[in-house]
C-alpha cells in the first residue's frame, strides 16, 4: 500500500518547565538541536490560535507527516495490542499464583493430620 502523506500550519507553543523554558529553546536553537528545539514544542491548532492552555505562543510550524501504509499501520497495531494482552495475561497469572499462595497457606493452617 501507498504511504500517506499529510501536510498543515499549526501553531507552535512552548511549555515552561522540565527543560522547555525559553532560554533552554534558545540555548537549543545556538547550538543547532532542532530535534530538541521541535521537541520542546506543541504543536497543535490553527496559526491564528492566540491560546492554549498555559502554553505560550512561540510561533507557527508547517508540519508534513508522512504515515505508514495502512496494511503496516494495521500491523503495528496488533503487534502492541498482543504486547498489553500479554502484559496482562502475566500480571494475571503472577496475581492467580500469589492467591493460590494464601489459600495453600490457610489450608495449611487448617490441616489436621488423621490419626
Amino acid at each position: 500500500m501507498e504511504q500517506i502523506k499529510i501536510t498543515a500550519t499549526v501553531a507552535a507553543w512552548l511549555h515552561g518547565g522540565y527543560g522547555s523554558e525559553p532560554q533552554d529553546m534558545l540555548a537549543a536553537i545556538e547550538k543547532g538541536d532542532s530535534v530538541r528545539v521541535i521537541n520542546m514544542m506543541a504543536l497543535y491548532g490553527k496559526p491564528e490560535m492566540s491560546a492554549f492552555g498555559d502554553y505560550v505562543r512561540v510561533g507557527e510550524a508547517d508540519v508534513t507527516l508522512r504515515l505508514l501504509p495502512r496494511d503496516e499501520q494495521t500491523r503495528k497495531a496488533v503487534e502492541t495490542l498482543n504486547r498489553k494482552l500479554n502484559e496482562l495475561r502475566a500480571a494475571y497469572l503472577t496475581k492467580q499464583q500469589e492467591i493460590m499462595e494464601q489459600i495453600s497457606k490457610l489450608q495449611a493452617l487448617d490441616y489436621v493430620e488423621a490419626a
